[in-house]
């Protein structure tokens, strides 16, 4: 299991250290300590979140998780999930999505400052009849 469905399937799991959302389900990931090598509780958490959470989307293209963010102030950036308060419940198909194979598409991201860019080519569009 990638870190990414890890922590989806442990969300309602308490904690009184926020590390925990990523560092308690470490060693049953896949791909944890790739993601994070080695944990730092002195790391302020939210920092380590929002680390956490650019590297699954950069690094293993798991764009599924920006569904989950609700632009809020408060975090580091607003395209990133809240990992302490996600909304209830979470949709099925995203935790399905995290383990879907990645496909080569012809798209690229990248940090700019606090923004999240994705390039794209425009294959159609969906729109009501």
């Amino acid at each position: 299991m990638l870190l990414a469905e890890a922590m989806l399937k442990t969300w309602q799991c308490l904690t009184s250290d926020m590390h925990d959302r990523v560092y308690a389900v470490l060693g049953l990931s896949l791909d944890g300590m790739d993601l994070v090598p080695l944990p730092a509780y002195l790391t302020p958490a939210a920092e380590t979140l929002a680390e956490v959470s650019k590297k699954m989307i950069v690094r293993e293209g798991l764009t599924s998780i920006i569904t989950l963010a609700r632009g809020q102030k408060k975090l580091q950036f607003t395209w990133q999930p809240d990992w302490a308060d996600l909304q209830k419940p979470i949709p099925p198909w995203i935790i399905a999505a995290v383990n879907e194979p990645r496909q080569t598409l012809d798209f690229d991201f990248s940090m700019r400052g606090t923004k999240l860019i994705f390039r794209a080519e425009k294959l159609g569009s969906v729109g009501s009849s």
